[in-house]
């Protein structure tokens, strides 16, 4: 029951999926000046706000046809980590914080930056790939754990059970020899 209820709550993270996909079509603006960091940020404030278009102005490789509403998921806290450049791609350190289905979520991921002419861009694709790992990892985590928990538990049980049948056993074994040295004193 309790693997049931993490797996549940854990389902609600896959709707944060559907909160930063977007829609194929969308404007370029420039964001010349704009560190991979802060276009990270700029992002993820946008798609916790809703804002559809400022998602599709600072990213590339759309989804079709998704919506940014939720009223499943909500994202509380956005920290963005340090960001590390190679040419014209990057990986900025993502932290997303907040509720799924009435349940806390943590989802810990690398947001993917590309440039393009001059200018940084999250890659979509990459992104939301990260972030379905991340969430599957998270959802196999408390599986394990809720697992563990239960296994732990079951021998708990069983140990308790052991160790009375144990002591039955012993108590059965003294009078069986109690009852032979009788059975022997009086032949």
């Amino acid at each position: 029951m309790l693997a049931h209820k993490r797996l549940q709550r854990r389902a609600g993270l896959l709707a944060l999926f559907a909160l930063v996909s977007v829609s194929t079509t969308g404007c370029f603006l420039l964001w010349e000046d704009d560190s991979p960091s802060e276009v990270t940020r700029d992002f993820w404030n946008a798609a916790r706000d809703g804002n559809q278009e400022m998602v599709e102005a600072l990213s590339v490789n759309h989804f079709d046809d998704m919506d940014l509403d939720s009223d499943d998921t909500e994202i509380r806290s956005i920290s963005i980590g340090s960001a590390e450049i190679d040419g014209d791609e990057a990986e900025v350190e993502t932290l997303l914080e907040g509720l799924a289905e009435d349940r806390e979520l943590e989802i810990e991921f690398k947001t993917a930056l590309v440039k393009r002419d001059g200018d940084w861009f999250v890659e979509m694709e990459e992104t939301t790939g990260r972030l379905v790992g991340a969430v599957l990892g998270e959802m196999a985590s408390e599986l394990g754990e809720a697992i563990s928990e239960g296994l732990a538990e079951a021998m708990e049980g069983f140990g308790e059970e052991l160790a009375e049948g144990m002591e039955e056993l012993s108590e059965a074994l003294q009078e069986a020899a109690e009852d032979m040295k009788e059975d022997r004193d009086n032949r």
